[in-house]
């Protein structure tokens, strides 16, 4: 991933994002 380091439900999006597999401009909008 390489993405932002964002904090959601006390996890790392980027982790999150390896788990679920989605793609990190969707979780981009969050910011």
């Amino acid at each position: 991933s390489g993405g932002p380091d964002l904090i959601w439900e006390g996890k790392s999006i980027s982790r999150l994002m390896e788990i679920s597999g989605c793609d990190e401009k969707a979780y981009g909008v969050l910011r």
